[in-house]
């Protein structure tokens, strides 16, 4: 199993230091040639070898410790999305999803946004990028329970919010602009998908709560039949 990565001083590059002398070096080497050429060529025209040879490593060493070049790209990919998404703390939950949600549309809408799209539809074929792309999902998990946690004890929201039904209504409208109609992911449409998200979940929560079972139809005793 790989050690955990920390995020090192600088975040806006992307990179996370990994304890361990030549073990870190390498770690660094590879994943800033693999953002610089990405964000030079983009995910199709970037390969092993090329990465190799601006980290000044050998190819080997890449595909000893990653495996393929898929691999390489999801975890550096994953860990500059992890700088570059860090946990807001603006003093309310709006606020922290507004400011989540801006990071979020700025790192879609970049070569690195890109990519990890592109690598996060493959990796529904590829099951050694299954772990990765989970591991990712559980951070975001993470943050937003954070984010729950502090909006209820601010008593802005009732207990019992799911952060995975939050994501997944916060980044839907996101994902249908990029993706599908190529409309601009704004501030109106931010503010939006937060009101809509928040007010729809806080809802389907009451609706369940006033839901009553439905009594159980009483049976009629049997009359014994007359000789």
């Amino acid at each position: 199993m790989k050690p955990a990565i920390k995020p090192e001083k600088r975040a806006s590059t992307g990179r996370q230091r990994r304890p361990g002398g030549r073990s870190q070096r390498v770690w660094e080497a590879v994943a800033a040639a693999t953002e610089s050429i990405l964000i030079e060529k983009g995910l199709d025209d970037i390969g092993v070898v090329e990465i190799a040879r601006l980290a000044g490593v050998n190819p080997t060493t890449i595909y000893r410790r990653w495996g393929d070049r898929d691999t390489l790209l999801m975890e550096v990919l994953m860990t500059h999305a992890e700088a570059a998404l860090p946990l807001p703390d603006t003093g309310t939950l709006r606020g922290d999803l507004r400011a989540y949600l801006g990071e979020a549309a700025s790192l879609l809408q970049s070569s690195f946004g890109s990519a990890l799209l592109q690598l996060g539809a493959l990796a529904l074929r590829r099951p050694q990028l299954q772990v990765q792309r989970k591991a990712y999902w559980e951070a975001r998990l993470k943050t937003f329970d954070e984010l729950i946690a502090r909006a209820i004890k601010r008593r802005e929201i009732a207990p019992g919010l799911d952060p995975g039904r939050l994501l997944e209504a916060l980044g839907g409208p996101l994902y249908a602009r990029l993706l599908f109609t190529g409309d601009a992911i704004d501030s109106a449409l931010i503010d939006a998908t937060i009101e809509r998200a928040l007010c729809g979940l806080a809802g389907a929560r009451v609706r369940q709560r006033r839901r009553k079972p439905e009594p159980t139809p009483k049976r009629r005793p049997r009359r014994s039949g007359r000789a």
